[in-house]
């Protein structure tokens, strides 16, 4: 795994931009939302044209989506997450109150694919982004 790409994903999450909350809630990131949209259709190749295609919609909405300007409908939503092959959650994250269950979600996948002595670097990994991520905030 390049660690570049992952370094700045990292930086991205600590500067990313939120909603004003209303009654403790927080809103639906909606330029977040779509650069996950966008992030996730990347990695699956296809073309904006391809996922409206899927999704049946056009592509003008889902450029709209990804540029944050529209939000998609529940059920748009739904076969958008279906049609990348990721959970909705992953979509919507950087605008969900408690991340934690998410995050140690993720954490345990990783945790999973990694075995024996291995875990003691990816500990000491995590240390060291810890110290880094703390020194350039």
């Amino acid at each position: 795994m390049d660690t570049i790409p992952a370094l700045r994903f990292l930086k991205t999450q600590e500067v990313s931009r939120y909603n004003k909350t209303r009654g403790g809630h927080m809103d639906l990131d909606k330029v977040s939302f779509g650069n996950n949209v966008k992030k996730y259709r990347s990695l699956a190749k296809l073309t904006q044209g391809q996922l409206a295609e899927i999704v049946n919609c056009s592509d003008r909405h889902i450029g709209h989506i990804e540029k944050g300007q529209n939000v998609p409908s529940v059920e748009t939503l739904v076969s958008i997450a279906n049609a990348l092959n990721v959970g909705i959650d992953r979509l919507i994250y950087d605008s969900l109150d408690n991340r934690t269950d998410y995050y140690n979600q993720e954490l345990n996948c990783i945790w999973e694919d990694v075995e024996g002595a291995n875990r003691q670097i990816v500990i000491e990994m995590a240390k060291m982004l810890t110290c880094l991520l703390k020194k350039y905030k």
